[in-house]
């Protein structure tokens, strides 16, 4: 076996790399998240983005006395803030501020972090994982709890409070 971050070689049993210090992970470890938490961040990301729409919509004039109506340019503006709010930031820090408030984090289902392609192909796929839940089914369905846009792009949430993920080549293991 080798360490996730410097690549030395270990021994399996080995918690820690003699060579960098890193700790190293077990099958246990490393365990796909299913719909609640998922739900939960989902839910705190889109306290934010309405928020942000609110904002929007102060700005343009939008506002109603049960909220707001975006139409036009500010709603187009408000989907590209959305869409670069999860490429950006599962692109580059693999965790929206609500999947980090709960400890969560998307990686690659082979271990390495996620990037920019995956973050985009996800993002994408939520137009269909949002219709009638589909995402959520096929989160209970699915070996490793992925949504429709997990498949596509090959990645898993999992907890990042276990996790030390540095490596492109890093490697984790689930049980069957």
């Amino acid at each position: 076996m080798n360490c996730t971050n410097c690549g030395t070689e270990i021994a399996q049993e080995d918690r820690f790399c003699p060579a960098c210090g890193k700790k190293q992970f077990q099958q246990s470890e490393a365990k796909p998240i299913g719909v609640l938490l998922r739900g939960i961040a989902a839910f705190i990301d889109f306290c934010i983005l309405m928020a942000c729409g609110y904002i929007i919509a102060v700005i343009f004039k939008q506002t109603t006395a049960d909220g707001f109506n975006l139409t036009g340019s500010s709603a187009f503006l408000w989907w590209g803030i959305g869409f670069a709010y999860y490429v950006l930031f599962e692109g580059t820090t693999g965790a929206t501020p609500g999947k980090m408030a709960l400890g969560l984090k998307v990686i690659k289902a082979t271990g390495a972090a996620c990037n920019m392609r995956c973050a985009i192909i996800r993002t994408v796929c939520r137009i269909i994982d949002h219709f009638f839940l589909i995402g959520a089914i096929v989160i209970l369905f699915t070996k490793l709890k992925q949504r429709i846009g997990d498949k596509a792009a090959g990645t898993i949430v999992v907890k990042s409070r276990d996790m030390q993920l540095s490596s492109s080549n890093a490697r984790i293991y689930f049980d069957d």
